[in-house]
């Protein structure tokens, strides 16, 4: 008897520092995401006790949300809360596509877009994907301006990324395991995002120079275009994150790809 009571007071101590350090974790973000909300004249909403709050609204001219997420483990037998910021770009784009770390390759793969470029751009990781209704447009597209604003972002420690646009709506989402407790942090991710998506977004007249590439070689293979040169944007703020180490065998660096990412209810 002594040992069964030595066994279920030591669970019992074990459940209770992890409901205590879990609630210190979402009153911390509750109350970051707050401030956050308040210094730049944001929407908030509370939300349940144990669940995260939502954030949006404009910032820097750009339709921002943060919010609570969930990730489907392979099995489909548990779940992984999760911390998401979403940035809606301006640009309509002529075609669908989707850029992303390993750990959303399932998700861009259940969009049924047929061709794959994979850029030769130092940063680029084999576990990376980049997926288009046409090869030649989104060579093109992922230029080297834009590789380099994006990849910082790609490769930062804990984010799942993913870069997605169609006809109607374009955005850049990042997940991370992190809650974002943190206001300075928050801000300079946010920051950063804005930044990455001022870069991505379409300049005057490349929706139609995109469309012309279907008849085309990819980009890589034909001098530069007018619709290519550096543009007026300032660069976007630097991620200074700690990165991830250089892939051993095919690893991924936060979870198997093979996720399923969805709003928390």
């Amino acid at each position: 008897m002594t040992i069964w009571l030595a066994l279920w007071l030591s669970l019992s101590f074990i459940l209770i520092v992890f409901l205590v350090w879990t609630t210190v974790i979402m009153f911390s973000q509750k109350k970051t995401w707050k401030a956050f909300a308040q210094k730049h004249k944001l929407r908030y909403k509370l939300g349940a006790f144990f669940t995260s709050p939502e954030v949006n609204g404009v910032f820097q001219d750009y339709t921002i949300s943060i919010f609570g997420s969930e990730h489907e483990v392979e099995d489909a037998r548990s779940v992984r809360k999760m911390s998401a910021i979403e940035v809606m770009l301006k640009s309509k784009f002529p075609l669908k596509g989707a850029v992303g770390t390993g750990e959303m390759v399932r998700v861009i793969r259940s969009l049924a877009y047929h061709d794959e470029v994979k850029p030769t751009i130092k940063g680029w990781k084999d576990s990376f994907i980049a997926l288009s209704e046409n090869e030649y447009a989104m060579s093109h597209y992922l230029s080297e301006e834009r590789l380099k604003a994006l990849l910082p972002l790609m490769n930062a420690k804990k984010m799942m990324v993913i870069f997605i646009f169609t006809k109607t709506d374009t955005l850049l989402r990042i997940d991370t395991p992190e809650p974002l407790d943190n206001l300075e942090y928050l801000d300079k991710i946010i920051d950063g995002m804005v930044g990455i998506a001022k870069t991505l977004e379409l300049r005057d007249g490349e929706g139609r120079t995109m469309m012309a590439q279907k008849s085309l070689a990819p980009l890589h293979t034909r001098p530069d275009t007018p619709d290519q040169k550096p543009s007026d944007t300032p660069p976007p703020i630097a991620f200074e994150f700690e990165e991830d180490a250089p892939e051993q065998g095919g690893e991924e660096p936060l979870q198997d790809s093979d996720t399923e990412p969805k709003k928390a209810e």
